[in-house]
């Protein structure tokens, strides 16, 4: 699945935007015969208003809907940096596009 979201940070690091577009190619592994995902994971990249870019993996707890996501590589603002913040859905657009608030 390909999602076009909406970033909201929540006391982000110092310099950092309070929202940006993200664009995440997720993984979602279903078990045979069950209806939920065992697993969703993503790779998300980013651009902000500064034009920084930004590479996220991001793994979701099924049971919860709460993610972890980890700042893999960036440039500007975002090099040589290493948040893991927490994410969680606040709003659910449609099937491709939701809004999500990040927490460090």
């Amino acid at each position: 699945m390909i999602s076009e979201d909406i970033w909201q940070y929540q006391k982000a690091p110092e310099g950092w935007p309070t929202a940006a577009m993200a664009t995440c190619h997720y993984t979602i592994l279903m078990e045979a015969g069950q209806q939920a995902p065992s697993s969703i994971n993503g790779v998300c990249e980013s651009v902000d208003p500064d034009g920084d870019a930004s590479v996220w993996l991001a793994a979701i707890d099924t049971s919860t809907g709460m993610g972890t996501g980890t700042l893999t590589s960036g440039t500007g603002k975002y090099r040589n940096t290493n948040p893991k913040p927490s994410f969680q859905t606040t709003y659910q657009i449609d099937a491709t596009h939701s809004i999500y608030d990040f927490k460090w």
